[in-house]
Formats: C-alpha cells, structure tokens, sequence
C-alpha cells in the first residue's frame, strides 16, 4: 500500500513539490515497528564509540531497534542535550547558566 503510494507521488511529481508525505510515512513506519527515535546534539562532533552512552550513563538504546542522529550546536556550549521520542534531557552549559541567572 505505502509502495503504491510512493509510486502514485513519484509518477505526479508530488513529492518534489511537498516532501512531508514522505516523512510522514517514514514516521509512521518506524512507530509501527516500534524504533526508538533519538537525537543527541553537543558542541562537537561525537566520536564513532561515543553513541552508546555519554559520562558512563547508558542511553534508552537497549532495544534491539533505534534510530540515533547527531547534531552538532556550539550555542550549548557544553554538555549535551538528548531527546528520545517527544522527551528532551538538557545537560547543556547553556541551561545550567540559564537556570542560576
């Protein structure tokens, strides 16, 4: 059905013109096959051994399936800021100093 979709958009040149359809449906697939979606940003790129945990706390990857993306935001200026699902975990330099301001 999704593939028929996807081909019906193609053929009109829809997807070019709007290309929410398309994350829509990736969106989708991945809740139905229950992909824990994350991103983590920090203020500089994350070595390759570095996905899994962050100061020796394990992230909420123990599933067998996820999704992880990184961003790169010198404006934290420290930390990091994680966000699994709709939850966001702000250990940023940035909120710290926010907060005692």
């Amino acid at each position: 059905m999704v593939a028929k979709l996807v081909a019906l958009l193609t053929d009109r040149d829809r997807l070019v013109l709007d290309p929410r359809p398309a994350g829509r449906v990736r969106d989708r697939l991945l809740d139905h096959r229950n992909v824990i979606r994350a991103e983590v940003t920090t203020t500089a790129s994350l070595p390759a051994g570095t996905r899994r945990s962050h100061r020796g706390q394990p992230l909420a990857f123990d599933r067998p399936h996820h999704f992880l993306t990184t961003k790169v935001d010198p404006a934290i200026i420290g930390g990091v800021v994680t966000r699994i699902g709709s939850t966001v975990y702000d250990g940023s330099v940035a909120r710290q100093l926010e907060r005692s301001g």
